[in-house]
């Protein structure tokens, strides 16, 4: 079950693309807090892709300079304040053995440059 409470005016823009073994996703979002389950399916990528990011996932508060990388089932209670774009790569494969993360059931956040992204 999800559960919506907004904090104002709500937009949600969504553009997808699908490549084989991948959805590539753009979403654009307005101030909202989420709590409900995610299905990663096999592996999911979030990248912000602003340079002020203003979300808070699970209690962390999640910056521009990090990526987000899951993979199953997670218990997702997102809040975010103020509108934020990122990226979503949803990858078919669980993306096992690549050096990531390899976890499952949890958001995990990393940090990196604008420079590796």
């Amino acid at each position: 079950m999800e559960r919506y409470a907004l904090l104002g005016p709500y937009f949600y823009g969504r553009a997808i693309t699908a490549l084989p073994g991948m959805l590539i996703m753009l979403e654009q979002t307005s101030p909202r807090t989420l709590s409900g389950m995610m299905n990663a399916m096999g592996c999911t990528l979030v990248v912000p892709m602003s340079n002020q990011t203003d979300a808070v996932f699970n209690g962390k508060t999640w910056s521009s300079s990090e990526v987000g990388l899951l993979r199953s089932e997670i218990l997702l209670d997102l809040r975010e304040p103020s509108p934020n774009t990122f990226a979503v790569i949803r990858f078919s494969s669980d993306m096992q053995n690549r050096g990531w993360d390899e976890s499952e059931g949890r958001l995990r956040l990393h940090n990196t440059s604008a420079e590796c992204l």
